[in-house]
């Protein structure tokens, strides 16, 4: 497995072989193969030249940088539900603050999608305290690749000669044929990447070698093989690149030249480049605007594709990954991500919102302003409810009734 980092080399369990269900290896790498040869690209791109595509790197940072921005809070559910702070336990602290000594929160949700979007899996080492709290996450890098395979109904990881099973591995995953582990993005959707990679490298290379007298050079005398390299050499330095695009060339001694080249416009470069920009964000579930297409956006709806944005990509991704850390918690504690920040509307709606929260009940004075940015005041803890509303009774005498036996106040 090559190198295996000090931290992942810990006490192995033993596990029983005999009911060991595996993943054939040779069905997936088939699977794979037959989603790759759909078109007619033969071309395999690693995953730093995908990266490398200004659409795919947005759609990846968009999302990284939406749910790395989210607060995540921990309630203790055994007695209604309680919000815990990271001074009550260690688990809260590891899990809001710092899951391990060289990452924050942030960091370490963004790598997680980072990992998700490219690879279609994220796996970290789970340490936990002699009494089972959780002490540390230790993202796994992406070059060790765990076998994950199936013993007795729970799923067990091997790296290298060691053994973890499913209590000791935070395994999140996307979209999945198994249920054993996540589709890469880039192997399913590798024809669009690659159309968008090529059409970049074509709009790269017509820039950068481009010339305007773009075509074929005859001469009507034989020219030696050294005449005609030295010929080439010095028609590419005068007339090559782009600082000497639409230079005027100068002919002899019977040479001549014929255009064959196409232009932009015939290759229609820009609408291709601008249609896979299109369908690079729904690969990812990010709305176009997103990644700097400005073409169908207006600021009157704006909210709304934020909303769509929000139903169709991030609040799946947010449910998957409660979920999968809420597994491997103590019974009693469970994980949300805040996303009301993301859902907030303009400063008017909020006002509104809040007042109505307010009035109900729902908020007290400090939870609002502690939800706006600002520092509590005294006495903001309480609610209250504003209501004017009287119980008729049943002969329509709204009067209150007097008190009987009721001591003289003095």
């Amino acid at each position: 497995m090559g190198w295996i980092p000090n931290f992942l080399k810990s006490k192995s369990k033993n596990i029983e072989k005999s009911e060991l269900t595996k993943q054939s290896n040779s069905e997936f790498n088939e699977l794979m193969r037959r989603i790759r040869s759909g078109g007619t690209s033969k071309a395999t791109l690693s995953e730093m030249d995908t990266l490398g595509l200004s659409d795919i790197f947005a759609c990846i940072k968009v999302k990284s940088n939406t749910v790395s921005q989210l607060p995540l809070k921990m309630f203790d559910t055994r007695k209604g539900r309680t919000q815990l702070t990271a001074r009550d336990n260690p688990t809260v602290y590891t899990l809001t603050k710092r899951p391990n000594n060289y990452q924050t929160m942030h960091e370490f949700i963004k790598m997680m999608i980072m990992h998700l979007d490219i690879r279609g899996n994220f796996y970290a080492l789970i340490t936990r305290d002699s009494i089972g709290n959780i002490v540390d996450l230790l993202p796994i890098p992406p070059e060790i690749r765990p076998v994950t395979e199936l013993v007795d109904d729970a799923l067990v990881y091997r790296i290298g000669a060691v053994v973890y099973d499913q209590s000791e591995i935070l395994h999140i995953k996307d979209f999945s044929f198994d249920s054993i582990r996540g589709l890469n993005n880039f192997d399913v959707a590798c024809n669009v990447i690659n159309l968008d990679y090529f059409a970049r490298n074509h709009g790269l290379s017509f820039f950068m070698n481009g010339s305007a007298p773009a075509g074929v050079i005859t001469s009507e005398k034989t020219m030696s093989r050294e005449a005609q390299a030295a010929f080439l050499e010095s028609w590419v330095q005068t007339y090559g690149g782009v600082g000497n695009h639409n230079r005027t060339a100068m002919l002899v001694d019977g040479v001549d030249y014929k255009s064959i080249g196409t232009t932009n416009v015939e290759a229609q470069l820009l609408e291709t480049r601008k249609f896979q920009r299109s369908e690079i964000a729904g690969v990812f579930l990010v709305p176009a605007f997103m990644i700097g297409d400005l073409e169908n956006a207006h600021f009157n709806n704006l909210e709304s594709q934020n909303r769509f944005f929000h139903q169709t990509c991030i609040g799946p991704l947010l449910q998957n990954i409660e979920e999968k850390i809420n597994s491997i918690l103590p019974d009693g504690m469970e994980i949300e991500f805040d996303d009301q920040t993301f859902l907030r509307g303009d400063v008017k709606t909020q006002a509104d919102v809040h007042k109505a929260y307010l009035e109900m009940g729902v908020y007290s004075v400090n939870e609002i302003r502690e939800e706006i940015g600002k520092e509590h005041i005294p006495d903001g803890d309480k609610r209250v409810v504003q209501t004017n509303n009287i119980t008729f009774g049943g002969n329509g005498n709204t009067a209150p009734e007097k008190p009987q036996n009721q001591p003289p106040v003095v």
